[in-house]
């Protein structure tokens, strides 16, 4: 009977672990973010709003060059004759680059709760490049 009692415990802690599990999934799903992206000193940023203060984020993508002529970076490969064997032409790499990119960077969960409270959410990117252009921008 002590056994059966305490499988009956633990039995039911899974189930409130589950739903507030669940809970927090469906908030996090439910939640639905409207995110532009602004570059600094390109697009009109907003003066005042500010919920976090600025992350230095300082990711790079680290390229190898081959004796093949060729630039590596995991399954992209950038021809030294693509880019008329100009590396630091920003426009020239940026039609060679036929790829996705992603950088990860861990929120503190104080910031974390806050995002996600918001719904119209402005990012602004401060960049080294010359000519810095969002996504939108780079496809038209």
């Amino acid at each position: 009977m002590k056994i059966k009692g305490i499988f009956i415990i633990i039995f039911i802690a899974f189930i409130i672990v589950g739903v507030l599990l669940l809970d927090n999934y469906a908030k996090a799903l439910g939640n639905s973010v409207n995110i532009e992206i602004l570059i600094d000193g390109v697009d009109d940023v907003p003066k005042v709003g500010r919920i976090g203060e600025p992350i230095k984020f300082e990711e790079y993508i680290e390229m190898w060059h081959s004796s093949g002529g060729y630039w590596i970076y995991k399954d992209i490969r950038i021809y030294d004759t693509s880019l008329n064997r100009d590396l630091l032409n920003e426009n020239t790499l940026a039609d060679a680059i036929k790829g996705e990119f992603k950088f990860e960077y861990e929120l503190d969960s104080e910031l974390y709760e806050k995002l996600i409270k918001t719904e119209d959410l402005k990012v602004v990117c401060s960049t080294t490049l010359k000519n810095p252009t969002t996504e939108d921008q780079y496809r038209n």
